[in-house]
C-alpha cells in the first residue's frame, strides 16, 4: 500500500491512525490504533511524517462518560486502555497475521508501568471504570485479565522483573484465544448452557494452546492458555492438575480471570463489587486452596483490597468520601478525600482523611448503580 505524507498541522489530540505513523528513516512513531498525545506533537516538531493508513477523529467516549470524581492518572490510563482495546480487535481479526511488533508494544507499556509503580491500585480503578459495549467483552475482559495479573504479579514478588512482566503480561494477551477459534455458534455463548455446549467450549484451552505453540511462540507464553481452568483441587480442565503441577503464571492468571469475569456487568448478570467478590473467594474458594498457594492468596487479596481506589464510601459521620490510597497495613482504613457531606453539600475545598490516624470509620459502599444517581450530586 502507497505511504501518503502527514502534514502535522492535521494532527490533533486524540486522533489516531489506521495503520503505523513512521519518520522518514521508517522508524514507527505511533502504532496502529494508538491514540496522539500531546508530548507526541511536541517531539514530532519538524519530523517528516508517513502513514498507509487513514487518520481517525477522536473518540469522544472518555471524556463524556467518566464520571467527574475520576483521577487524572486513572484518566490516562483508561485513555491508552482504549486504544488497546482497539488494538485487540484488529489484532485477532486475522489470527493467520499476528502483528508482533503490536503485541510487543501493548504488553511492554502495561509492563513498564508495573515496573515502575509499587501501587498497582489505578489498574484495578482502570478496569472498575472502563465502559464497553456488548460485542466487546472478549477484548475488554483479555485487558482486563492482563492488568490484574501484572497486579497480582507485582504484591506476590514484590521485587519484579522486566522479562517475567513481559512474559506474564503476553501470556494473558492471549490466555483465552481459543475461545476464537470455537465454532460459531459457540463463540460468546453466556447464560445458560447444555452439557454438551460445555464440554465443546471447554476445548478452548486445547484450540489456545495448540494456536499458540504452532504460532511458534515460546512455551511460556502458551501455557496459561492451557492451564487457566485448572484449580488446585483438581477439579479445573483440560487435565485436572493439581496444585504445585501449575505454572506460576496460570495460577495468578486464573484468580485474575476469575475476578475479573464478576465485576462486569453483562446483559445476562450484574456486575460486582470487590468487596462481595473478595468476601465469597475467602468463604469457598480459599478452603480448597492448597497451603503452597498461601502466597499467591495473600497477593490477590492485598491487591484487590476491600476499598480500591476511586472507590466511594460513605462515613460514619454521613459524610460520603472518595477512596485516594489503599492501607495495605489495614485494609478498612484506607486515606479518603471527602465529596459530600451528610446532607449532600459539595465540599468546597480538598479535605484527606488518613482513616488510620482518625476517628472517622467506612459504614458502606456505593455500587456502580448507586453512583449514577450520587453524580448528579458530585
Amino acid at each position: 500500500m502507497k505511504q501518503t505524507k502527514i502534514n502535522i498541522d492535521d494532527l490533533s489530540v486524540g486522533m489516531s491512525c489506521t495503520k503505523p505513523i513512521l519518520n522518514k528513516k521508517k522508524e514507527v512513531l505511533l502504532p496502529e490504533f494508538h491514540s496522539i498525545h500531546p508530548i507526541y506533537l511536541a517531539e514530532w516538531s519538524g519530523e517528516t511524517l508517513f502513514t498507509e493508513g487513514e487518520l481517525q477523529e477522536k473518540e469522544q467516549k472518555l471524556s463524556l462518560e467518566l464520571p467527574s470524581y475520576i483521577d487524572k492518572e486513572t484518566r490516562i490510563l483508561l485513555q491508552r486502555y482504549y486504544d488497546d482495546v482497539k488494538v485487540l480487535k484488529v489484532l485477532f481479526k486475522n489470527l493467520r497475521q499476528i502483528n508482533f511488533n503490536a503485541i510487543q508494544n501493548l504488553t511492554s507499556f502495561w509492563s513498564s508501568y508495573a515496573l515502575r509503580n509499587e501501587n498497582m491500585s489505578p489498574l484495578l480503578a482502570v478496569c472498575r471504570h472502563a465502559l464497553f459495549e456488548e460485542d466487546e467483552y472478549f477484548y475488554i475482559h483479555t485487558m482486563d485479565v492482563l492488568l490484574i495479573s501484572l497486579g497480582i504479579h507485582v504484591h506476590y514478588y514484590k521485587s519484579v522483573r522486566s522479562l517475567e512482566l513481559i512474559q506474564l503480561a503476553t501470556g494473558a494477551l492471549f490466555f483465552d484465544i481459543g475461545m476464537l477459534l470455537l465454532p460459531e455458534e459457540l463463540k460468546g455463548s453466556a447464560g445458560t448452557l447444555y452439557e454438551e455446549q460445555k464440554l465443546e467450549i471447554q476445548k478452548h484451552t486445547l484450540l489456545g494452546y495448540s494456536f499458540m505453540t504452532k504460532s511458534e511462540m515460546p512455551t511460556i507464553y502458551a501455557i496459561p492458555s492451557l492451564e487457566h481452568h485448572e484449580r488446585p483441587d483438581g477439579s479445573g480442565y483440560p487435565r485436572g492438575l493439581k496444585g504445585d503441577s501449575l505454572h506460576p503464571n496460570s495460577i495468578i492468571i486464573s484468580l485474575a480471570d476469575v475476578f475479573t469475569s464478576q465485576i462486569r456487568a453483562r446483559s445476562f448478570k450484574e456486575g460486582r463489587e470487590p468487596a462481595e467478590i473478595l468476601k465469597d473467594f475467602i468463604q469457598t474458594m480459599m478452603p480448597v486452596f492448597p497451603k503452597s498457594y498461601s502466597l499467591y492468596i495473600a497477593a490477590f487479596v492485598s491487591f484487590m483490597t476491600i476499598y480500591p481506589t476511586t472507590s466511594i464510601v460513605k462515613l460514619n459521620t454521613g459524610d460520603i468520601a472518595i477512596v485516594l490510597q489503599t492501607n495495605a497495613e489495614n485494609p478498612t482504613k484506607p486515606t479518603v478525600l471527602l465529596l459530600l457531606d451528610q446532607d449532600m453539600n459539595k465540599y468546597t475545598t480538598n479535605i484527606e482523611i488518613d482513616l488510620s490516624e482518625d476517628s472517622h470509620t467506612i459504614i458502606g459502599t456505593y455500587t456502580r448503580a448507586m453512583l449514577i444517581e450520587l453524580e448528579s450530586s458530585l
